[in-house]
């Protein structure tokens, strides 16, 4: 059967193939990186503390669970995390559970320099507890894929309501200092990046412009209210359209890559 001889829902079908194919990816990945290294429980307890580090020299071992730090109530380990990075160099009186009883220590904080940002921030040395159970894998391949898609919905929406910035896009240029930064540091964190580029190019190509999956999904919504497809000659326009803007944006952003990695 011919594209335009199909009826309107399975021409959808078609072209929603595209962006779940991509999603399909996304969760079979992320369900992957789970299953080697483990799903980092969201609570304080501490997974491992590395060898010769100063939380090791302040006494904690695995297991411990971090209830205050510096006097405040933790039980998320992403509070935990900030409140460390947020002291360099500092002193830090720690609370742990340990055994049912409690355990009090002061950790000397390592300053290391953020990668990203460039800043002093806080160090001890201490990892997330893991899971590793098989429903908790397979439910993280969706829920991470899921994480992605809301995230980059989430930035479409800002530049929506506060203005498009382009420094939100990558292109060539990033996406090949990306994969230099990803492939050093192990299978799993180049399997995760994977992860995280298909589903971002899922939620792309489901963008409603011209010449995209979404696009075509929008001219199907229309040919359904319509009755009737367009003709070939003003959809031979619109895709001719969203194909000049799609080379605009590939351009600005590529040369925003090279601007950002050779000239700032």
């Amino acid at each position: 059967m011919r594209y335009e001889s199909a009826s309107v829902w399975n021409k959808m079908i078609t072209n929603f193939a595209g962006p779940m194919n991509n999603f399909i990816l996304s969760i079979i990945a992320f369900t992957i990186v789970a299953f080697m290294i483990g799903i980092p429980n969201t609570d304080s307890v501490i997974g491992e503390v590395v060898d010769g580090s100063v939380a090791q020299e302040a006494g904690l071992v695995d297991g411990d669970r971090v209830t205050e730090v510096d006097g405040q109530s933790v039980s998320e380990w992403s509070d935990l995390v900030l409140l460390i990075q947020e002291r360099p160099n500092e002193a830090l009186a720690v609370s742990v559970e340990r055994d049912n009883e409690t355990f009090d220590t002061t950790v000397d904080v390592q300053a290391v320099t953020d990668e990203q940002s460039g800043e002093q921030i806080g160090q001890i040395d201490i990892i997330a507890d893991r899971e590793f159970s098989f429903a908790s894998s397979i439910t993280y391949g969706f829920t991470a894929t899921w994480g992605v898609i809301t995230g980059v919905l989430g930035v479409i929406g800002s530049m929506i309501t506060s203005g498009f910035n382009i420094n939100n896009f990558g292109g060539p240029v990033m996406m090949a200092q990306a994969t230099n930064q990803v492939v050093s540091l192990g299978l799993p964190v180049i399997i995760d990046f994977l992860a995280r580029l298909s589903a971002n190019i899922g939620v792309f190509n489901l963008l409603p412009i011209p010449a995209l999956d979404g696009g075509k999904i929008v001219l199907n919504a229309i040919e359904a209210v319509r009755g009737k497809p367009l003709s070939e000659s003003k959809e031979g326009i619109i895709t001719i359209i969203g194909v000049l803007i799609m080379v605009v944006l590939m351009v600005a952003v590529t040369w925003n890559d090279i601007n950002r990695a050779f000239f700032q």
